[in-house]
């Protein structure tokens, strides 16, 4: 009889692992049928983006996050962005960040073996908030002054902002113009 789900994690870069195993009766008359779920799950898209064992990211507003999760078996797969189902039962979704904020992405899957889930917790930044504080402020324009003169390449890192593949006078702009008063 399967009393309650234990949750075990190890991690491997660039991939983590979640395998729940039920706890059974003492008298292990059913221990060589126990079923495992697993979970493998990882992230996609820009350096930016969450890596795997993240589960807290912080992503530039109008990035497109894809996220994907396998399963060791068959399972209804469901999407959650901030509680509202997404109508996707696949094991990918992505998503654009179009307004800066806090969001939960969470995935379920489940079978007659047990279920999974993982929940992200993701920071939405303007680009113009290059420290991703919630603040367009003064140490922003900080973070750009001090990286002035730098080439960068694809994809461009926050002091970047225009990105345009080295920090000048325009992402110096771009951050001054659009600083809170």
């Amino acid at each position: 009889m399967l009393a309650f789900l234990l949750l075990y994690r190890y991690e491997f870069a660039p991939v983590s692992y979640f395998f729940y195993s039920p706890r059974y009766s003492s008298d292990r008359s059913n221990a060589s049928q126990r079923p495992r779920l697993a979970l493998n799950y990882t992230t996609g898209g820009t350096p930016s983006n969450p890596a795997p064992s993240n589960l807290t990211p912080r992503i530039t507003q109008n990035t497109t996050t894809p996220f994907s999760l396998t399963t060791d078996q068959q399972v209804s797969s469901t999407w959650y962005l901030n509680g509202a189902n997404q109508n996707n039962n696949t094991q990918a979704w992505s998503h654009t960040w179009d307004i800066p904020g806090q969001y939960n992405v969470t995935y379920v899957g489940a079978n007659g073996n047990g279920s999974v889930s993982v929940m992200w917790n993701v920071v939405t930044c303007s680009p113009y908030d290059v420290d991703c504080d919630g603040d367009i402020d003064p140490a922003d324009l900080d973070i750009v002054n001090s990286n002035f003169g730098k080439t960068t390449y694809a994809p461009y890192p926050s002091y970047d902002v225009i990105g345009y593949g080295i920090v000048d006078v325009y992402d110096i702009t771009a951050v001054s113009t659009n600083i809170l008063e």
